[in-house]
Formats: C-alpha cells, sequence, structure tokens
C-alpha cells in the first residue's frame, strides 16, 4: 500500500514538471519519495523495481551537493541491501557511514553500522560483532527501540552462527520482548523466524515448529510474500528432518511458486 500511495505522488510529480527543470526544493522532495519508495521495494523483495528508484533518488541528491548529503546516504544504504550489490555493497555501505558521519545523523548511522555487520560477518566475526554493539550503542543514546532490538538480534545471530546458543537465546529474548513492546509485526515475525531456527540446531523440533507456525500466521497477515515462502520452506525442511516426507513436500511445494514469482 505505501508503494502504491508513493508511486501515484511521484507519477503525478513528473506530469506536473513536464520535463522543466526542477527547483533544488522539487528535487529534494522528489528525491524523498523515490527513497521511500525504493526502501519499501527493497523490505517487500522487489529488487528490481527498487533499483531504478533509488539510484534516481542518488542522482538526484547527488545534484544538490552538500544540501544532497542525508538523502545520498539513505539511498546508498538502501541500494547496498540489494542482491546485485554483490562485492559494491561493502564500498556503498562506507560512502553511506562517511556521509551520515559528516552530517551527525545517528539514526542513519546506525542503520549502516548493522549493514555493515552483516557483510563483516562473511570473513571477520570480531569486526561484525564490534559494528553491531556500535549500532546498539547509538541506538541506545537516541532511544530507537526498534534499533535496540535489531541490534541484539543482529547480536544473537552472530552468536547462533557460532553455535553459541546460551549467548543467542537471551539476546533473542530482549531483541523479540522489545519488537513486542513497540508492536513491530514484521520484525516480531522475523525474529520468531531466528528463534526457530535456534530450536531446529537445537533438535528440539516441537518448538521450533510451534516459532516457525507463529511467524508465518503474522508475515501471512502482513502479506510478506518473502518470509511467507521462507517460512513455508523451514517447516517442510523441519518436516523432513523429522521423516515426515508428505508433509515436507506439501509445504516445500507451498514455497515454491512464491518464491519463482518473487525471481
Amino acid at each position: 500500500e505505501g508503494v502504491e500511495w508513493l508511486e501515484r505522488a511521484l507519477s503525478i510529480e513528473a506530469m506536473d514538471q513536464d520535463e522543466q527543470p526542477r527547483t533544488p526544493h522539487r528535487a529534494k522532495i522528489r528525491g524523498k519519495a523515490l527513497n521511500a519508495s525504493g526502501s519499501l521495494m527493497v523490505m517487500n523483495h522487489e529488487f528490481g523495481r527498487a533499483t531504478a528508484r533509488l539510484k534516481e533518488s542518488l542522482a538526484l541528491f547527488t545534484e544538490l551537493g552538500p544540501a544532497g548529503k542525508q538523502g545520498m546516504a539513505y539511498a546508498l544504504l538502501r541500494l547496498a541491501s540489494e542482491p546485485s550489490a554483490g562485492e559494491k555493497a561493502k564500498s556503498m555501505l562506507e560512502q553511506s557511514l562517511t556521509l551520515f558521519r559528516e552530517i551527525g545523523d545517528k539514526f542513519g548511522t546506525a542503520e549502516t553500522l548493522m549493514q555493515l555487520s552483516g557483510v563483516a560477518q562473511k570473513d571477520d566475526y570480531r569486526q561484525a560483532v564490534l559494528f553491531a554493539e556500535e549500532k546498539l550503542a547509538l541506538s541506545r543514546e537516541i532511544g530507537d527501540q526498534d534499533g535496540i532490538a535489531a541490534a541484539l538480534g543482529g547480536l544473537a545471530d552472530l552468536a547462533l552462527s557460532r553455535d553459541d546458543y546460551q549467548r543467542a537465546i537471551p539476546l533473542f529474548e530482549e531483541s523479540l520482548a522489545t519488537f513486542r513492546k513497540v508492536k513491530n509485526l514484521a520484525a516480531i515475525s522475523i525474529s520468531l523466524g531466528s528463534f526457530g531456527d535456534v530450536f531446529f540446531w537445537q533438535g528440539n523440533y516441537g518448538q521450533a515448529a510451534k516459532t516457525y507456525e507463529e511467524a508465518l500466521a503474522f508475515v501471512q497477515e502482513l502479506g510478506y510474500r518473502f518470509h511467507i515462502a521462507f517460512y513455508f520452506y523451514s517447516l517442510g525442511i523441519l518436516a523432513w528432518f523429522q521423516g515426515e516426507y508428505s508433509q515436507a513436500i506439501r509445504q516445500v511445494s507451498s514455497s515454491h511458486p512464491i518464491f519463482r514469482d518473487i525471481g
């Protein structure tokens, strides 16, 4: 729905402009709308559409010079989260971080640190932890409860990647409790999925199934197609591990057409 409203606004603005040069004020407004629409598309895994919007946003803000630094930083941050970014993701995030620090945008800095943590996790675990810890500290400083919960979840994921369940579980619990407090339903569903992974790898299949099912119910209500498919797939793998092959086939088959349609 958010994308639909923004796309209508962008279309009207383009018709109203009618190929005339934009004033800096109008360029800034259009750049923000493009950034917002592209960000929502990224969240919904519509990466092809998102790239076009975010690149146009980046171009508009770049033309604005110093006045466009914040917009550039957010566009780079979102572009870096797309799969097509590949090896360029790290450099885009570093550019974004530099811009956010220059203008003193602590929220943007914290968001970028979280993504840098994910990139670093592949080959530098300690650096990934440091990025996530700095994200947590900044989020606490500015009172961003969503950011605090996300950082805790990131640290929990890092602990889980090292099979450190003793550290991962309390971090997941605190993250999930904080997301519940601010009623962030999308984040609750993703946190539940990660929590389900903890139970899965511990061999607690009953609790894993219950947690994945709760996560699935959330995303079905929200219409997050990628995560709907992902949790069907997770439940299918869980059934396969337990030798329940007909159920496994049914669950994985439910995920397949959605993944294919998303691309």
